[in-house]
């Protein structure tokens, strides 16, 4: 899960998030997803992940993944952004 905070002193409206990982690895998008954040609102994002059912382990590139995350909305009437990586790890 992703944790959204606006520590500015204006909303920030039209929020969208995105979520990639691996492109083999399986990402629900959450149901609902807050639209806007009011001043010092917090938010969270969760995006469950499924690892493949038949995956090699043996081999480090199939173990480790990274998995990016981007928030973007906009406070009047300039963008705002937010992105983090994060990593995946299978383990056998």
């Amino acid at each position: 899960c992703f944790e959204l905070s606006n520590t500015g002193t204006l909303d920030i409206a039209r929020v969208r998030t995105g979520f990639q990982a691996r492109l083999d690895f399986k990402a629900i998008p959450p149901p609902m997803v807050v639209a806007a954040l009011g001043t010092s609102q917090t938010a969270e994002v969760c995006f469950p992940v499924t690892a493949p059912e038949e995956i090699n382990l043996t081999s480090q590139y199939n173990r480790v993944s990274y998995a990016h995350f981007t928030a973007v909305g906009r406070r009047e009437d300039r963008p705002v952004l937010a992105h983090a990586y994060i990593r995946l790890q299978l383990q056998p």
